[in-house]
């Protein structure tokens, strides 16, 4: 059994381990649309999938709702390749509270790395 004090980890995890091709495809649309874009749009794209995923943050059971894990799993991942210096940090509400790096071009989809996971399984 898998388990960390961190619930986003286990639902990341497990949506890697038992859809990496369907998560792959949404990083890779999140990817595209985020590389496109210049800095100051891409800072106003990072705050609102930030904010959108501290908004749902208690719409989802990591115990019992892996249908809903997705896109769950993919916002941390790229909120994660995007923030300041890959840093994962909450503040006391419990939101996802890190600021948006600048980064020229953050991969954001990392396939070879998903798709390790099944591998390593």
């Amino acid at each position: 059994m898998l388990y960390d004090i961190n619930p986003e980890l286990i639902i990341t995890y497990k949506s890697i381990q038992n859809n990496v091709f369907n998560l792959i495809e949404i990083l890779h649309r999140l990817e595209k649309k985020y590389l496109k874009l210049d800095n100051e749009k891409r800072k106003v794209f990072f705050y609102a999938q930030r904010a959108e995923y501290n908004s749902t943050r208690f719409d989802i059971n990591a115990l019992t709702e892996p249908d809903k894990w997705l896109n769950r799993a993919a916002a941390l991942i790229f909120l994660n390749r995007t923030c300041f210096n890959g840093l994962y940090r909450v503040n006391s509400k419990g939101e996802f509270n890190s600021p948006a790096g600048e980064y020229k071009k953050p991969t954001i989809c990392d396939e070879p790395n998903l798709n390790s996971v099944l591998q390593n399984d």
